[in-house]
């Protein structure tokens, strides 16, 4: 249960999420897009959600956000020998796994093997780079996890490609192409000196990406 009344823009951000599922929700840093997210888990009676996220947000920030904001159990960074205890609650509890980007590698095949329901992945540029560790090691997890979302702030950190990936893991790569080079073709071209790829500013190419 959602103890916080949410925000009139949590409130739409969480009408928006009922119908567009997976989801990347990209709010402002401090508009309360964890919330909107823990909502979005009680409004589909998640019973086993798995977040990711950096060390320190999994570790303290998440956890005072479950405390403070809901009835949900919270538990960090859990290992071999409890992973299996959490299917144990009773029914209608909504366990809350946190897990930080740079241990998962090495629980990743028994992340897998989790009847998660949902997948929160806070701050989606950390798993941008589709050809990283991390990336292989997420995907793997959370590729068969029916409900996904992906939060950030500013998710485009350095180039249009920062999308790519985090796309790519929400989707399997429907929205954006299933490979970079698909990606480029669709929705970039290169500058006219022939250095760098820029996104297409084509009024064809704006009505593409307009939200359906």
């Amino acid at each position: 249960m959602i103890l916080t009344p949410l925000l009139q823009h949590q409130v739409d951000a969480l009408e928006y999420l009922k119908v567009h599922d997976p989801c990347a929700l990209f709010m402002k840093y401090g508009t309360g897009k964890s919330l909107v997210a823990l909502a979005y888990a009680d409004h589909i009676k998640a019973p086993l959600v798995l977040i990711t996220n950096d060390k320190t947000n999994a570790t303290d920030t998440w956890v005072e956000q479950i405390e403070v904001h809901t009835d949900f159990v919270a538990v960090v960074r859990p290992r071999d020998k409890n992973m299996y205890d959490l299917c144990g609650y009773d029914s209608g509890t909504v366990v809350c796994v946190l897990v930080n980007y740079d241990l998962l590698p090495s629980v990743s095949d028994i992340y897998t093997n989790l009847p998660f329901t949902l997948w929160i992945g806070d701050e989606s540029s950390d798993f941008k780079d589709t050809r990283t560790n991390r990336f292989y090691h997420l995907n793997k997890v959370v590729r068969n996890i029916p409900h996904k979302i992906i939060l950030n702030g500013d998710p485009m950190t350095e180039r249009p490609e920062d999308l790519f990936g985090q796309f790519k893991m929400l989707d399997g790569g429907q929205a954006l192409g299933r490979s970079l080079t698909e990606f480029r073709r669709r929705h970039m071209q290169l500058d006219p000196l022939g250095y760098r790829w820029c996104l297409k500013r084509s009024e064809e190419h704006t009505s593409e990406l307009q939200p359906q």
